[in-house]
């Protein structure tokens, strides 16, 4: 399989294992997976917003770990040495951060809070 995806264009270190579930690979130029990392999930690295293209790298560092079940979206990046949860939800542009803690769905966007618009007029 790490042949077959290599070919194609994605970028695959050493001792990568890659499980069972990442088998529908799409968008395989958009990958990346370091040295010694585990990918078992699932990716979408594109979608269409508002009837525009969006596509973005994914990147899987070193040493961490995508569990099975997983979904890991475009612009994504799990930094060295951590490790997103089975049925997690890695959002566009979402890091899980470097380390040994497990991250899970709610603890892995880095979305700025939703901003207050007022109705109205606007004051002098």
């Amino acid at each position: 399989l790490t042949l077959a995806l290599r070919s194609v264009g994605t970028k695959i270190g050493r001792d990568v294992l890659i499980g069972p579930g990442a088998t529908q690979i799409v968008d395989p130029d958009m990958l990346s997976f370091g040295d010694g990392s585990t990918v078992a999930c699932h990716f979408q690295a594109h979608s269409f917003e508002d009837r525009i293209l969006k596509i973005d790298h994914v990147r899987i560092e070193a040493g961490a770990n995508a569990a099975e079940n997983a979904v890991v979206f475009y612009g994504a990046r799990i930094e060295e040495d951590a490790t997103l949860e089975s049925g997690s939800v890695l959002m566009k542009r979402g890091v899980v951060p470097a380390g040994p803690l497990p991250a899970q769905s709610h603890t892995i966007t880095d979305s700025p809070p939703p901003v207050a618009r007022r109705r109205g007029r606007p004051r002098p």
